[in-house]
């Protein structure tokens, strides 16, 4: 935690509350392919959705149709934030792995192909259907732990060059 505080001078400056750091690099750089998954328009399709109980029932079909495809696929979830997932392959790190590899392609083709049985059961629940689009890079990332050394984290231009092809 930090809070801003005044020094003697007048200037803000950041004082630390606790030695507890939220992202911890651990001197690790690795190869891996990266991604994103992001739901097309989202803010004006759930601007429409006015029941809480039907918002969540939006997110939570995306968000877990697109997590089960990931974990088929030895894909892991880096994080989640409302509309999208950030995802990586661990096992891309050693470009001889074939299985690896196809694993990759593999879970993008069956992402796309999930859109259609998606939107039948968002259908099915008076939802709004759904289109997204996919980004994947490969390269060097640094690795960073969260506060509790269990969360992976990942940073570096090729997940930023992945954010901004999705964007795209």
């Amino acid at each position: 935690n930090t809070s801003i505080s005044r020094s003697d001078n007048g200037s803000n400056s950041l004082a630390k509350e606790s030695n507890q750091e939220q992202i911890n690099f651990i001197n690790f750089t690795q190869q891996y392919c990266i991604g994103f998954i992001d739901i097309i328009n989202s803010t004006q399709e759930t601007a429409k959705i006015k029941d809480p109980k039907k918002l969540r029932k939006y997110y939570s079909l995306f968000l877990n149709s697109m997590s089960t495809i990931l974990n088929q696929y030895n894909g892991k979830i880096v994080k989640n934030s409302g509309d999208n997932l950030f995802f990586y392959f661990p096992k891309t790190s050693n470009l001889r792995n074939q299985q690896a590899l196809q694993d990759v392609f593999d879970c993008s083709t069956s992402m796309i192909k999930s859109n259609k049985p998606l939107n039948q059961e968002l259908a099915e629940e008076d939802l709004p259907p759904i289109n997204y689009r996919i980004s994947m890079n490969y390269g060097l990332v640094e690795v960073a732990l969260g506060s509790n050394n269990k969360e992976v984290d990942l940073f570096g231009s090729v997940v930023n060059e992945c954010a901004k092809i999705n964007s795209l």
